[in-house]
């Protein structure tokens, strides 16, 4: 499941992954993205990795085509999650892009939201 959340006092989105993550819910979370894109320019987004059980091949090359698009729409990501594996992959991946990434563990989510404010 891929969850929306936002906090419109500090323009800060919340995106909360929690198991297998479907087309129909990419598509919904991506669009209010966008929204808030226009509305409030590049986004701080704080994404939560509760648990990841894949995500839907249709789901993911919409992802894919959406981050390609929205490179640079992009200003801090701050990742709360317990899973090592999620932080070793951000780690790798914050190379390719141009946004500021930083990993957090689940009790320092506060942390994470002062972080992107």
């Amino acid at each position: 499941m891929l969850s929306y959340a936002e906090d419109t006092e500090n323009k800060i989105v919340e995106l909360t992954i929690d198991g297998l993550i479907k087309k129909d819910e990419f598509d919904e979370v991506s669009k209010k993205l966008e929204q808030r894109m226009n509305d409030w320019g590049p986004l701080r987004v704080l994404k939560r990795v509760d648990s990841f059980k894949g995500i839907e091949p249709s789901a993911l090359l919409k992802d894919l085509q959406f981050a390609f698009k929205h490179f640079r729409d992009v200003k801090k990501v701050a990742i709360v999650t317990d899973k090592e594996w999620v932080e070793k992959l951000a780690e790798m991946t914050k190379f390719l892009s141009p946004c500021e990434v930083r990993c957090f563990e689940n009790e320092d989510i506060d942390k994470a939201r002062v972080w992107l404010h």
